[in-house]
């Protein structure tokens, strides 16, 4: 038995003991392959939900002076049930990677992903327990969501500034409308009093009398007819003649 990883000793249903060679030696991978891969790695029961074995590299990242013989519950921050659930999917090889929060033995939290997937005791296709490989995934799912956490927060400037901009547009809409009315509420009393200051002309007017009437005029005649809103038939009424 080696320090550290345990040598697998598991009991089947039928009474029959499978040591580690018989169970992975021949069939999958090597113990030395096994113990010294750099990924961790956890042979897990998925009857009983027991540590069978861990690598090296598991001990090293859940930091447990034994990991054989605990509960796989310790470790997985799902409540047993879920568990369960979640094993039976890998050993119907209806799902064969799982993304969980592990317990570190210094109380702290890792998100992982887990690639498992299930080996056979025999040719008879006896379930021996579930391989587990394990990444470490903390850092990415933590930039995950900053990135998300950022992509929320552009949606609602955009929206925001559509909404801002769909004001503005209202606004000048209302603007040129507002406009566009006091032009015409201003336009018509106006002409009726030019009209009638150039029916004065017509009288007998002092000069001086003569001379603010022609002053009262060039106001109308000096204004652009696309910003005053006269015509230039307005313009004549009102006494003007367009300068050459």
């Amino acid at each position: 038995m080696s320090s550290g990883y345990s040598l697998l000793l598991h009991t089947t249903g039928d009474g029959l003991a499978a040591t580690w060679d018989e169970l992975v030696v021949h069939r999958f991978f090597s113990k030395e392959l096994f113990s010294k891969h750099g990924a961790p790695m956890l042979i897990i029961d998925p009857e009983s939900r027991l540590i069978l074995a861990g690598n090296q590299a598991a001990h090293s990242f859940y930091g447990f002076p034994e990991l054989q013989g605990m509960m796989i519950d310790r470790i997985n921050a799902l409540s047993p049930q879920k568990v369960r659930e979640e094993m039976q999917k890998a050993t119907g090889l209806r799902k064969n990677h799982f993304d969980f929060r592990h317990r570190l033995a210094d109380g702290s939290v890792r998100d992982v992903r887990v690639y498992s997937y299930p080996i056979a005791l025999d040719e008879t296709g006896t379930l021996a327990g579930l391989v587990g490989s394990i990444m470490d995934i903390t850092e990415r799912k933590s930039m995950e969501d900053d990135l998300r956490a950022a992509l929320r927060e552009l949606q609602q400037k955009t929206e925001l500034a559509n909404e801002m901009a769909e004001r503005a547009q209202a606004a000048s809409v209302a603007k040129s409308a507002f406009l566009a009315n006091m032009s015409h509420e201003i336009r018509t009393p106006m002409n009726g009093i030019l009209g009638m200051t150039g029916l004065l002309l017509e009288t007998g007017l002092t000069q001086e009398q003569r001379g603010r009437r022609i002053l009262a005029g060039r106001g109308q005649c000096h204004q652009p007819e696309g910003r005053s809103g006269h015509t230039e038939e307005d313009r004549r009424d009102g006494g003007c003649r367009r300068e050459r």
